[in-house]
């Protein structure tokens, strides 16, 4: 109980429900065309973990400077003969300010009782990541703005947790979206270059290639709705490693997001991430599972997720 409080507490302080999303870093609410001259995807996200508009409101919906979002995550791992239950808790701190700077924190914790992913059924943490990021290029008006985001970050490694890759990750990446009035499309990339796995049971992998976009479109003043979509290309190992990934693969996702917004602080998110291409290694004897690719929406199996965003 003592973990889970302290969680909770964290929770306020960390991650979103989408690697790349229609995030604003730009101090305000991205899809709104009465408050905001800008608007910022983002990132497992980020077109999410996220859209915000509205027609004439009175309510300035949607963050400013600073925004917590806390959501939990059930995924059903459906992985070779492996069928199970992960459920995960996310926490994410998102920071912008006036000078075209942004940052983000997220961090997760879960757990299953499947003792073929763990071998204990309690807390376990997830690799905590760091992201900073600059508005590079921002043209056009209210109604038809366009930018461009350039990025870097890193994952953390986190020894003994079956959720969590004992890899140092570092990532770079790009993002830009396009507004037309209550609609936002939004395209992203980005390069992880992986680390080597302190832990010699642990599949090593080699670089990982995203990308993606997203379609934002605001219903109402308090319903918007987004779809993204993500293709992801996990490269082999080429060193010598003794269990390695010896072949590429490659998958993608789809995650639709209803997002119902309560005041101009507090919204609702609930949404999905589903798999259309499935990740499958050529060799039997490399088990994907062994990577610890949990922070990767839908790597596994189809999840559904539902949070609580915070903007102030």
């Amino acid at each position: 109980m003592k973990k889970i409080f302290y969680f909770v507490l964290l929770s306020f302080f960390a991650s979103s429900p989408f690697a790349f999303s229609l995030v604003d870093y730009g101090g305000t609410n991205q899809l709104n065309p009465e408050e905001n001259n800008t608007f910022r995807p983002a990132s497992p996200k980020k077109m999410t973990n996220s859209y915000s508009s509205a027609g004439s409101t009175s309510k300035a919906r949607g963050f400013k400077y600073l925004q917590f979002n806390t959501f939990y995550d059930s995924l059903s791992v459906d992985y070779q003969d492996i069928q199970a239950k992960v459920s995960t808790l996310h926490a994410n701190l998102i920071f912008s300010t006036p000078y075209n700077l942004f940052a983000e924190v997220r961090y997760f914790q879960g757990q299953t009782s499947n003792r073929d992913i763990s071998g204990k059924s309690s807390l376990q943490g997830g690799n905590p990541y760091a992201k900073i990021g600059f508005n590079w290029l921002q043209i056009g008006t209210r109604e038809d703005n366009a930018r461009v985001d350039l990025f870097g970050a890193f994952s953390a490694g986190m020894k003994q947790s079956a959720l969590a890759s004992t890899r140092t990750d570092k990532i770079a990446g790009v993002e830009s979206s396009r507004r037309f009035y209550d609609f936002v499309l939004a395209l992203g990339g980005e390069v992880v270059i992986t680390g080597d796995p302190e832990d010699k049971s642990e599949l090593a992998i080699g670089n990982i290639f995203k990308m993606g976009a997203a379609i934002g479109w605001v219903v109402s003043e308090d319903i918007r709705l987004s779809l993204e979509t993500n293709y992801y290309k996990i490269n082999e190992r080429s060193d010598k490693t003794a269990y390695r990934l010896s072949e590429g693969l490659s998958f993608s996702t789809i995650s639709p997001l209803l997002t119902l917004g309560f005041s101009s602080i507090f919204e609702l998110k609930m949404g999905a991430h589903l798999r259309v291409k499935r990740a499958q290694t050529a060799n039997k004897n490399e088990n994907l599972l062994d990577a610890k690719l949990f922070n990767i929406p839908a790597v596994y199996g189809n999840s559904i997720f539902a949070g609580l965003n915070i903007s102030v």
